[in-house]
């Protein structure tokens, strides 16, 4: 039916043509790889500095990494992972005025919680994202409970 050059060159060209796909394929992938996002997590407690605990956060690294991404003109953007009761109202706000100072666009993503000083240091971001059921908020909340049994008797 086929001549065995035909087949042998039809063969050939059906390889080459594979090879060029495969190769089209791996520099489009390169191409997509260089569209980076640095995800920096606020995880545990947060703090001015580490205390050693192990599960905390503390403001002095974060606000370090968040600036050298910054810098890094191969990251294209910078997301916040929160998951975070609180901590220290000064390191709430030393990472909320470096993300607010931040050229490249960046997000807060808040889990389970971001509250306190956590909420603080998200709302420095563009933009805060977070689930329905995530806590969020209660930044300076105070409660005072007197004890009124006549109080009002006596006025």
């Amino acid at each position: 039916m086929f001549s065995a050059s035909f087949v042998k060159t039809f063969g050939v060209g059906i390889g080459l043509a594979a090879l060029l796909l495969i190769v089209g394929m791996v520099s489009d992938m390169s191409e997509k790889s260089s569209c980076n996002v640095s995800v920096r997590a606020l995880h545990g407690e947060l703090t001015t500095y580490q205390l050693g605990s192990g599960d905390e956060t503390d403001s002095q690294s974060l606000v370090s990494e968040l600036a050298r991404d910054d810098a890094d003109d191969s990251i294209k953007g910078i997301i916040l992972d929160i998951d975070s009761p609180g901590g220290y109202p000064v390191a709430g706000e030393e990472v909320a005025s470096t993300l607010s100072r931040l050229v490249k666009p960046n997000v807060a993503v808040i889990r389970s919680m971001g509250a306190s000083a956590a909420y603080w240091a998200a709302t420095g971001a563009d933009q805060i994202y977070a689930s329905k059921s995530s806590d969020v908020g209660s930044i300076g909340v105070i409660v005072t409970v007197r004890k009124e049994q006549n109080g009002r008797r006596c006025i």
